[in-house]
């Protein structure tokens, strides 16, 4: 299986063996860029459970990965907004509200959707192809609205809307969405087992994880305390200096 840094270095040879193609006339002039990155800044954190599994997923191709990131940053968008509506009281639109329907009941009586899957409830088909040039004025005006964003139709007209729309979706917090699917799908459980009201579902690792790292734990600190050949050597000397070199240890 092919960790992250290695996808991240095939990705890369890959770019730079494109750039070098002597038999392509755009790509006939060396070009050489060196690219410096830092690993972990690419996590969400530095345990393993956290890392998106497509990710490492050596399945995954980097252009499914990304169209799967589009999609999701889309849909991650929509449910933000209609959750920030909802809580501040604001009217949603007929789409939105449709939209909210659609996507209570799917949480509420589907089973199709458990943990490792219900953050891809709604997702579209394919995401958005429309360019920023596409988006109406008063679209326009809220976007510019967004602090250090200055946007014009002839500066950036042609440049994809979900690019933007990926790009923001790294500064909304999933873990609201997170919480209400959560919510919506113990509901569904409570109703399904007839679980008492207290039930809530709890994204956390396995127990079984738990007891594994545990388990290795233990494993490392008794292997830890092993002397091995060069401390066993190390200790020899230590209590052999000066032995069987005068009169009294003869």
């Amino acid at each position: 299986m092919k960790t992250l840094s290695d996808k991240v270095d095939d990705m890369l040879l890959e770019n730079h063996e494109e750039n070098e193609d002597t038999t392509s006339l755009s790509h006939h002039l060396g070009t050489e860029l060196e690219i410096k990155y830092n690993l972990q800044s690419l996590m969400k954190s530095e345990q393993v459970y956290d890392v998106d599994p497509e990710l490492i997923d050596p399945e995954v191709s980097d252009i499914v990965f990304l169209a799967n990131q589009r999609r999701r940053a889309e849909t991650k968008l929509i449910k933000n907004t209609i959750i920030y509506k909802l809580d501040q009281g604001h009217k949603l639109s007929a789409n939105e509200t449709q939209y909210l329907n659609q996507w209570t009941n799917l949480m509420q009586k589907s089973s199709d959707y458990n943990l490792s899957n219900h953050r891809d409830a709604m997702l579209p088909d394919s995401y958005n192809k429309s360019s920023i040039n596409e988006l109406s004025g008063e679209d326009f005006f809220a976007l510019n609205q967004i602090p250090n964003v200055q946007i014009t139709r002839k500066d950036h007209g042609g440049f994809a809307l979900n690019d933007i729309v990926l790009e923001l979706s790294h500064f909304l917090d999933e873990e609201v969405i997170n919480r209400v699917e959560l919510q919506l799908m113990s509901d569904r459980l409570k109703k399904d087992w007839d679980l008492p009201q207290a039930f809530q579902i709890m994204e956390t690792r396995n127990k079984e994880i738990g007891l594994t790292l545990n388990e290795l734990e233990e494993v490392a600190w008794r292997m830890s305390g092993q002397y091995e050949e060069r401390d066993i050597d190390t200790l020899t000397k230590m209590f052999s200096i000066n032995r069987n070199k005068d009169y009294f240890d003869q």
